[in-house]
């Protein structure tokens, strides 16, 4: 195995520059805007294009020397036909950029030689669970390629980050293809790792050239076959949340996207800078920087799948998972904008949100005025004292006795006013 490593390895890594050079040519470039293309100057992409090649000389080799065979080569054979087809899709939207409905029959339709194969989800395990889909197990099958196809797609938009995601990710499939038994899926991710990585080396930033759809589409479709072919060691079988956690970073990443720009009422096929490596880049990580806090995510994620895979408790893996999604929340590394989103789009309590001076004219503020008296030294909290304003408390007019007025001021101090909030009626005509 480790030849036919090294011969997908140096493949993609030879063939890169000219498929860079013929990328120029045909004009499959990507130029910068400013927004979400950051590089400095326009980069070639079908760099998808190397590591298909390199996949398929390493597939050749492994077959070669018997590594692959019976249900390995059937599973590897189709697996290498849909690749094809979705690369091929992939080229040409690079240069003629079609519409997404185009892009999403073109998709389904590269799925469909593993499909006709026999890899299809025939039973979902689930939570410890098993469900026989029967005949609903091709659309499900189709619906988690469209899905996972899409997420790498969507992930694509920093230099390197696809690429390694797709290795960190194909070393933990076969990592749990291994441990369960199976050995179907360890040789093509093995080999896949070892294309993307003889790719990585012209993709780390600064990039030379891009995975363009011409890689994300065949990552995704990759990944999303030897996930679901790993996840339970059966070639009918499919255990949901496995496959789910190995690739949780980019479906999490697209999940959010589209909840996103639904609240903004927005198309979800409408391009963003909400993407969870424009936000590190937004707070001053650097492009390695960044890379290297997503790699760990996913490392992460490999991680709990082996777990999940290995041991049976999936509950326990998700709960890991529902642990820290607070801890990346409160980073804004991940659902911060979208957990705004909502409270802005949800009815709240007068306090939820309080207005700050600056929110809207002062004739759509209505008033309310509280004495509320306070000891000495006492102050109301950081958050709400910008909405507060101090009065001295009256002394009564006739009341010779100074001394016990200044006795009366010192003890009580102040009389803090609240000044107004808005109605939720209003703050919601606002947003």
């Amino acid at each position: 195995m480790a030849l036919a490593a090294l011969a997908a390895f140096l493949t993609s890594l030879l063939l890169t520059p000219l498929v860079a050079i013929a990328a120029w040519k045909a004009g499959a470039v990507s130029h910068p805007d400013g927004a979400r293309r950051l590089q400095a100057k326009p980069v070639p992409l079908w760099g998808g294009f190397a590591v298909l090649v390199g996949m398929i000389a390493g597939t050749g080799a492994a077959w070669a020397a018997g590594l692959i065979a019976g249900e390995a080569a059937r599973f590897s054979a189709a697996l290498m036909l849909s690749a094809g087809t979705i690369c091929l899709l992939g080229c040409y939207d690079d240069c003629r950029e079609i519409s997404a409905a185009a892009k999403l029959l073109g998709q389904l339709v590269a799925v469909l030689p593993l499909v006709l194969a026999g890899f299809y989800a025939e039973r979902l395990l689930l939570f410890g669970y098993e469900i026989e889909l029967g005949w609903l197990g091709v659309p499900v099958t189709m619906a988690w390629f469209a899905l996972a196809v899409n997420a790498l797609n969507l992930l694509d938009g920093m230099d390197g980050l696809a690429s390694l995601t797709g290795i960190v990710i194909s070393i933990g499939i076969a990592v749990i293809s291994a441990a369960l038994g199976s050995q179907v899926a360890t040789a093509p991710a093995l080999l896949l790792a070892a294309a993307l990585t003889g790719f990585l080396v012209h993709n780390f930033p600064p990039a030379r050239i891009y995975l363009g759809d011409a890689g994300s589409l065949l990552v995704g479709l990759l990944l999303a076959a030897m996930a679901m072919r790993s996840s339970a060691g059966e070639a009918t079988t499919m255990n949901g949340s496995v496959a789910s956690i190995l690739l949780l970073l980019p479906l999490a990443d697209t999940s959010l996207a589209v909840v996103r720009r639904l609240l903004r009422k927005q198309s979800v096929f409408q391009g963003d800078r909400g993407h969870v490596h424009h936000r590190l880049l937004d707070r001053g990580f650097s492009t390695a920087q960044a890379l290297a806090v997503l790699g760990g995510l996913s490392l992460a994620n490999g991680g709990l799948a082996w777990f999940a895979a290995v041991s049976g408790r999936e509950p326990l893996a998700w709960s890991t998972v529902a642990a820290g999604l607070p801890l990346l929340i409160y980073a804004r590394l991940l659902a911060h904008e979208e957990w705004a989103l909502v409270r802005r789009a949800l009815p709240a309590p007068a306090l939820w949100t309080l207005p700050s001076a600056s929110d809207t004219p002062l004739a759509e503020e209505k008033i309310v005025a509280l004495p509320i008296e306070i000891g000495s030294g006492a102050r109301p909290s950081p958050v709400l004292e910008p909405h507060f304003r101090r009065e001295p408390l009256p002394v009564a007019e006739g009341d010779g006795n100074s001394q016990e007025a200044e006795s009366t001021r010192t003890r009580r101090k102040r009389t803090i006013l609240p000044v107004a909030t808005r109605s939720s009626k209003q703050r919601r005509r606002a947003a």
